[in-house]
């Protein structure tokens, strides 16, 4: 899915003449906690509730504050998951996506992004999740395809979560079974460290904390 097909989602846009408090009431009407600054589609930046609360009066432009504004977006062609990247690097609750011309077309705010994200059949799709941990070097998505593939059973889908400034890297599969205990089995055997799983075993704790800590990180 790309950008663009996320363009139904009613945000908002900002003017630079607009005030300070004109930004804070849409802000709350529309829960979010940035807002985009345009003019005739140019895109300025997004103007952050943090930074409109520490001006000096509500009745100021937000030309005074385009020191500021985040300049984040994603073009128009450009995947969602691009969109999911921009928001976690910048702690964004809104994601502007521009076209190839650098105008601006629209924007999409995290909890919109985050429905669409979980009605993909790789995520709602029944299946069980394993967490991974390994050096890059050992990484082969070949050889563990491999491995599921010969207990009988697909890879949904995958990601990569890279550690800063180590040689490690967490890898995360969502397999179209549920019992999984053969494939976590078979992994084991050949050293594969499983830091996390979720079935319908008893080997889910961990997993069930990262996702409490996920919801409680997209509630603040």
């Amino acid at each position: 899915m790309l950008a663009e097909e996320l363009l139904i989602d009613e945000i908002p846009i900002l003017n630079l003449d607009d005030s300070v408090g004109q930004a804070l009431e849409w802000m709350d009407e529309f829960k979010v906690s940035h807002l985009p600054v345009t003019n005739n589609k140019q895109f300025f930046g997004l103007v952050s509730e943090e930074e409109l609360l520490n001006a000096e009066s509500s009745k100021e432009p937000l030309l005074s504050l385009q020191s500021t504004f985040v300049m984040a977006f994603v073009f128009s062609q450009q995947h969602v998951f691009e969109a999911l990247k921009r928001i976690s690097e910048n702690k964004l609750s809104v994601i502007p996506i521009l076209d190839a011309k650098n105008q601006y077309l629209g924007a999409v705010s995290t909890n919109f992004l985050m429905e669409v994200i979980s009605d993909m059949p790789v995520v709602k799709q029944p299946g069980g999740i394993i967490v991974l941990e390994m050096s890059l070097n050992d990484y082969s998505l070949f050889e563990i395809a491999r491995i599921v593939e010969e207990n009988g059973a697909k890879i949904l889908g995958s990601f990569i979560t890279r550690f800063p400034e180590s040689t490690k890297m967490e890898l995360t599969l969502k397999i179209n079974r549920e019992d999984i205990t053969q494939i976590l089995n078979s992994l084991e055997r050949f050293d594969y460290n499983i830091t996390a799983s979720y079935n319908k075993g008893l080997r889910g704790e961990d997993l069930v904390d990262r996702y409490n800590q996920l919801i409680k990180y997209m509630n603040i």
